[in-house]
């Protein structure tokens, strides 16, 4: 390469006196842009001049005249190279200034130096371009670009025979040129090639090698047309304006231009073509104007007819698209007209194509609202504004009114152009079906909205990812959220403020958790917070469609109803109590045993460390029974006298059932000699409630009436018996000894419940006292139930024995029916123990009136049990007399709401009958009565049941 450098230099060294014209290679027009010009534009550009390069100049202002522009300086330029390398890596170039795309740094040749033959081909061939700018000397502004295709009319000009024209001068000079051009040719980046009229290669240049794999020496005496793709042998024949036969019988008389440029394919070494642009210069007898040679000068253009290629599949795929599409779709000229239209907007705007383009987009012929159905000046237009502004504007919805005042909903946006003469694109879809499906559901969701804000509950609904997407007032006011929070995008928070508020949030969050790992379960818990209140929780999974995309969680502060429940809990509970400890109480007529029943239950319900019971009477005041508890001192016996206690209290106690309730006697109003006496007594909260009990005045009679009655009186102060005395009997205490305490008003009132039940014990314990010899001295001649009047166990026994014995000496058969009141002590429990008594009185009544012969006992067996002995009667009278009883008592209707028999009183009955022998017992037809209740009772109740 040094050497024909040198070469080349030594030839152009004596060739120097002879100058060529190399300034008539100079283009002094080339195609130029600004920086800021977007590439496509300058592709189109280049599309539309023909041209290989575009040059990116900067223009700038004289100094002497400012309004004058200066000639331009080169800063880039970008090629048809550039434009396949830019296409090959597929970039993207919509919007981008060509400035990006340009090359950078720029091969300059000053205007001066372009005599200089061997510097411009040492730069073409050192730097491996095809574009050479020429610029001044000194500013450095663009003169004019130079490319080998320009050189190639210059180097081969002989139609001047002026002696400048190398190609005029003798024999010896044209060999020197010849050698020249070939060193030119051999650094040419295009191979140069010359050719007989035929088209026979007579030269190659050397980088023939690299664009069609074949040495020069391959190509030499061969046609080109041998090498040309079939197809494109007619583009060649054209050039030559001759058909095909005449190409073939007259090959030397092609007319070609005297430079022309043509495009074909040409096949490789390897037997695939590529494309070539050649540039051709006939060679013609200075005197006959025959054609003798042709110069050509080819560059591989493959990669820009396949960019050219593919630019034009890519236009037409989008002008297909651009009709088929179906979003609407206008385009205008940068003065606002619609220059073009799609079909789909025909359909959308219901307008025609030809009578859509003959209006402006500000034209006052589109009837356009406001999404609130006001109508809209054409400034607010999107197409306006964004052919105003120069900005997209988009997602504008529009609603276009046609003739028939019908009103179509449009969503519009509107982009500007960045090309040449165009001004807007305008993209427009219908959404009239899906604005009225969104006006429905935001009436469904108004009213879903309503729903939820009308209700008691506090719901929100929470993604899969924990965000929560929507809530009501009420779960605000519910959790005290503020407002900043629920709307934080980091739900971190909101859990961690949800949790914060609970009594055991680790249970809170595991159920979360669990419920995230489990979309499709339903949950429900209760949650306690910290401030007391109570909230019962629903969570079910939210679902779109089949898709579940979240959950929904309902919360309901229960709070009140929860206390309530918790209260009536707790009221039934102590009824129930109250129930069992009276039970207890009852169970014994023993003063002794009642009293210390008393203490002891109530110290273990309450609980207390201390409960006594204080008793006053003629002889003086004590504590006569307590129940303590471990480590507190013992006051039994131990008598606490005090005149303020006697002045203030005992009077209150008596007369008005006055409770004292103390829960710190340090910080009570009390007397210094009352806290004084307490404090002695280990005393530091105390409750009293007093026992009364009523004495009857009267007659004798009365008195009688009253101590033989079943129903003690009530032993509270009274104003409808005047004659009614209170007696204070005692007082109830109980006792805090370690510290104070609070006495809450369900102990109080509990107290006093017991103390009248306990009041009644005692004075049932009292009058068991007078009763009970009494019943010693009339046990022996008793045959009556003293509640029912009918006979008693005792009666029936005898009775039973003797009838036995005589039927048995007889052969005659006896009956026994046992009647069993269903559900009794449910009946007790529901209506008390009178009612109960009452009951019995009245089923033993009607059992009585059952019986029409003499010899027939009916006795009181048991509790809510009855017995009945039929002699001489067999089985079929038994059960006949049975079914009757039964039925008169149901007829009775004695109500027993509780019952799970019927709404009514109602009987079992089993009936047994035999004949007695002497050597059996009556135990056996007891057995058998008795196994016949028990199936009466299985089976159901209120029935009558034979022994079988």
């Amino acid at each position: 390469m040094v050497n024909s450098i040198k070469e080349t230099n030594n030839v152009f060294s004596m060739l120097y006196p002879y100058a060529l014209p190399l300034h008539q290679a100079i283009d002094r027009n080339p195609l130029t842009v600004t920086p800021d010009t977007l590439a496509t534009e300058a592709i189109a550009l280049m599309s539309q001049a023909q041209a290989s390069c575009v040059i990116v100049v900067e223009e700038q202002v004289t100094a002497e005249k400012p309004t004058q522009l200066a000639k331009p300086t080169p800063i880039g330029i970008f090629t048809e190279r550039d434009l396949v390398r830019v296409t090959a890596l597929g970039r993207d170039i919509k919007g981008v200034a060509i400035a990006a795309l340009m090359n950078q740094p720029l091969i300059t040749l000053n205007e001066s130096q372009v005599q200089d033959i061997q510097t411009i081909s040492r730069l073409f061939y050192h730097h491996q371009i095809r574009h050479l700018l020429i610029v001044e000397d000194e500013s450095g502004q663009l003169v004019g670009i130079m490319t080998p295709t320009s050189l190639m009319p210059v180097v081969s000009d002989r139609h001047n025979p002026k002696p400048e024209n190398l190609f005029g001068y003798s024999n010896l000079e044209l060999s020197k040129r010849e050698t020249r051009d070939r060193l030119l040719a051999s650094d040419c980046t295009d191979m140069i090639s010359t050719h007989t009229p035929e088209g026979v290669y007579l030269y190659v240049s050397p980088v023939c090698s690299i664009l069609l794999g074949y040495k020069p020496d391959e190509l030499l005496g061969r046609s080109v047309l041998e090498f040309c793709h079939p197809q494109d042998l007619v583009l060649i024949e054209q050039f030559a304006q001759n058909d095909p036969v005449a190409l073939r019988e007259h090959p030397t008389q092609l007319n070609f231009q005297e430079i022309n440029t043509i495009s074909y394919r040409i096949r490789h070494r390897q037997g695939y073509y590529i494309w070539f642009k050649t540039t051709l210069r006939t060679i013609r007898h200075p005197d006959t104007g025959a054609v003798q040679e042709i110069i050509a000068v080819s560059c591989d253009i493959s990669q820009r007819q396949q960019a050219e290629t593919e630019l034009r599949e890519s236009q037409e795929k989008y002008k297909i698209l651009f009709q088929c599409f179906p979003i609407g779709i206008s385009i205008t000229d940068n003065n606002g007209n619609i220059v073009e239209a799609n079909q789909a907007s025909e359909r959308i705007l219901k307008l025609s194509i030809e009578n859509h383009k003959n209006r402006r987009c500000d034209s006052k012929e589109w009837r356009i609202a406001r999404p609130d159905g006001s109508s809209m000046p054409p400034e607010e237009f999107a197409s306006v504004r964004a052919l105003k502004e120069n900005q997209v504007i988009e997602n504008r919805e529009i609603g276009i009114v046609n003739d028939q005042d019908e009103i179509t909903w449009l969503n519009v946006t509107a982009i500007p152009i960045p090309l040449k003469d165009y001004g807007v694109a305008i993209a427009y879809i219908e959404i009239t079906e899906r604005k009225t499906a969104e006006e429905k559901v935001e009436k469904s969701l108004s009213l879903l909205r309503a729903t939820l804000e009308s209700t008691a509950d506090g719901i929100v609904a929470v993604s899969l990812e924990g965000d929560i997407v929507s809530y009501n007032q009420k779960f605000l006011q519910m959790w005290e959220v503020p407002e900043d929070l629920i709307g934080s995008p980091r739900a971190n928070e909101q859990i961690v403020f949800l949790k914060d508020q609970l009594k055991e949030p680790e249970a809170f969050l595991k159920q979360v958790w669990e419920l995230s790992r489990q979309p499709e379960t339903k949950a429900y818990d209760i949650l306690e917070l910290k401030n007391g209140k109570i909230f019962e929780r629903y969570s079910t999974p939210y679902r779109l469609g089949e898709q579940i995309i979240g959950r929904v969680w309902s919360f309901l502060d229960i709070t009140e109803r929860t206390r309530t429940e918790e209260a009536l809990r707790s009221s039934i509970e102590r009824e129930r109590l109250l129930g069992r400890i009276q039970g207890r109480i009852r169970q014994s007529l023993h003063l002794n045993e009642i009293l210390n029943t008393a203490v002891a239950e109530v110290r273990n319900f309450l609980p207390a460390e201390r409960v006594a019971l204080y008793r006053l009477d003629a002889r003086g005041a004590c504590f006569v029974v307590e129940s303590v508890a471990p480590g507190c001192e013992s006051i039994l016996d131990v008598s606490l006298y005090d005149p303020c206690f006697e002045t203030e209290y005992i009077q209150k106690f008596q007369t008005t059932g006055y409770v004292s309730a103390v829960d710190d006697i340090y910080q009570a109003d009390l007397p210094a000699s009352y806290v004084k006496l307490l404090a002695g007594a280990g005393i530091r909260a105390n409750l009293m409630v007093p026992i009364l009990i009523r004495e009857q005045g009267g007659s004798n009679r009365e008195a009688n009436n009253e101590s033989n009655s079943n129903n003690p009186a009530p032993l509270r102060p009274s104003l409808s018996n005047p004659a009614a005395k209170i007696h204070l009997w005692g007082i109830l205490c109980v006792h805090q000894c370690s510290g104070s305490r609070h006495w809450e008003p369900y102990e109080i009132k509990l107290l006093q419940q017991l103390s009248v039940g306990l009041a009644i014990a005692i004075q049932q314990s009292s009058l068991f006292k007078q009763l009970e010899e009494a019943n010693r001295e009339l046990q022996c001649i008793a045959s009556l139930d003293g509640l029912t009047q009918v006979a008693n166990r005792r009666r029936f026994d005898e009775y039973l024995a003797q009838e036995w014995r005589r039927l048995g000496r007889e052969q005659a058969p006896i009956s026994l029916i046992f009647c069993d009141i269903d559900c009794f002590k449910i009946y007790n429990d529901t209506y008390g123990h009178q009612a109960g008594d009452s009951c019995l009185r009245q089923v033993a009544g009607a059992i009585r009136l059952m019986l029409k012969r003499s010899t027939d006992l009916v006795a009181r067996y048991g509790g809510e049990e009855f017995a009945l002995i039929l002699p001489n009667t067999p089985s079929a009278g038994a059960n006949y007399i049975a079914e009757s009883i039964r039925s008169m008592v149901k007829s009775l209707e004695i109500v027993h709401v509780h019952s799970p028999v019927s709404p009514y009183v109602t009987l079992s009955l089993g009936v047994a009958s035999i004949v007695p022998s002497l050597t059996s017992s009556p135990a056996a037809l007891i057995a058998a009565a008795d196994e016949a209740l028990y199936q009466a009772k299985k089976e159901g109740r209120d029935r009558v049941k034979g022994y079988c």
